[in-house]
């Protein structure tokens, strides 16, 4: 039954913030929703520098843990991260305000709102198993807030106040989880010395680097088809969001591949990241047949009929889903499990390198397909150098054990 809320807590909050999205785009029409989402893919890195690497690394920190060790690591986790925060949320409001026609407020709000989710407790509900606390404490008040938000646009067409309402549901989020993991612990915990926080933010900086190159890789391609295809934006900007609700959504095969691969003796690891592999590329193959189908209907309704993309776009739309979560698995259940982060951060800049390389020449040649071809190229680079260290890595484990026998 806990697997269940692994799967309910991105699929509730991706629907949610579906439904905000036709809201938008009736409130903002096609042409704001596009600066909004301009905004969003901002904020979106901007929550990954706050982060600080905790949702990589976070989970392993607090696993095996004494209660009072799990809240002295989140305390010193929150506040760290509020130190980052006060520092790149009016930085992302700034970036979003200049590279969005106009300068004008909402995407700078929609920015910081988004940038708010590096703040958020998910890691430590990743790492103490505890999905079902997630979903009541965290994904509830964050749903309901994208569906009030969906309310305040469409029915007094106030598109600044709706995105603020949206970023207040994260805060609450992040005020009940914090109280609940308090309370859990008697007498509390003594909160570290912000300094003492700001102390740990060194440490993280391979998996802030890893992550941050992941979702500038994410977030860049928006903003560019901004900057060099404007007529192209408002198409992409709801495909990407349709990419990264369904990475979302598909966010617990990696989280169960990474403890099914983890679990266990050192010398099983390849054959639990075969198996754990070829389940996850089997069910994604197929997740990515369907959503190819069912996107151009998708395009259709989310964009309130105004939007639309051919049979060309919706298939290679579905294998950037694919390849996004295979590059998530590659990182995450493969690299991270051997202790290889360095190489997660290298072959990120290499992959980013090439698709970001690639993306204006292909977007001129090709339109959307151009957008899309230059993605996936980006991600395929990445897997093959995480796979290729990976395979190294435990071939040279087990040569040194065979050497040791």
């Amino acid at each position: 039954m806990t697997r269940v809320f692994y799967f309910l807590n991105p699929v509730v909050i991706g629907l949610s913030s579906l439904v905000l999205i036709p809201a938008l785009i009736v409130a903002a029409d096609a042409h704001g929703w596009a600066q909004i989402a301009v905004g969003q893919s901002i904020g979106a890195f901007g929550a990954v520098l706050v982060s600080l690497g905790w949702g990589i690394s976070g989970p392993a920190l607090v696993a095996n843990a004494s209660d009072d060790a799990r809240l002295a690591e989140y305390e010193a986790s929150l506040r760290a991260r509020l130190l980052a925060f006060a520092v790149v949320a009016p930085a992302v409001a700034a970036v979003a305000a200049v590279l969005t026609s106009g300068g004008a407020l909402a995407p700078a709000v929609a920015a910081v709102a988004t940038c708010a989710i590096g703040l958020g407790p998910s890691w430590f509900y990743v790492g103490t198993a505890d999905p079902r606390r997630w979903f009541v404490r965290d994904t509830v008040p964050r749903a309901a807030a994208n569906l009030l938000a969906a309310a305040v646009a469409v029915g007094l067409g106030w598109v600044v106040a709706a995105l603020a309402v949206q970023g207040l549901g994260i805060l609450v989020g992040i005020a009940l989880s914090s109280r609940a993991f308090r309370a859990s612990v008697p007498g509390g915990v003594v909160r570290p010395r912000w300094g003492a926080a700001a102390r740990r933010i060194g440490p993280q900086a391979p998996v802030v680097i890893a992550s941050s190159v992941t979702m500038l890789y994410a977030a860049a391609p928006v903003a560019i088809v901004n900057q060099v295809a404007p007529a192209l934006t408002p198409s992409f900007a709801l495909l990407d969001r349709m990419h990264k609700q369904a990475q979302s959504g598909l966010s617990p095969i990696v989280q169960i591949s990474q403890h099914h691969v983890a679990r266990g003796d050192a010398a099983g690891i390849p054959r639990r990241a075969l198996r754990a592999g070829l389940r996850a590329i089997a069910a994604l193959v197929v997740i990515g047949a369907v959503y190819a189908a069912l996107a151009p209907l998708a395009v259709e309704i989310l964009g309130a009929g105004r939007l639309s993309i051919t049979p060309a776009v919706a298939i290679l739309s579905g294998v950037v889903i694919v390849v996004q979560v295979v590059e998530q698995f590659s990182a995450k259940a493969l690299l991270a499990t051997v202790g290889r982060t360095r190489v997660i951060a290298a072959s990120n800049i290499t992959g980013a390198a090439v698709g970001l390389g690639l993306l204006v020449p292909l977007t001129h040649a090709g339109g959307l397909v151009g957008v899309l071809g230059a993605i996936i190229a980006g991600y395929v680079v990445t897997i093959g150098i995480d796979g290729a260290a990976f395979v190294r890595t435990v071939r040279g484990s087990s040569h040194r054990q065979d050497v040791a026998a």
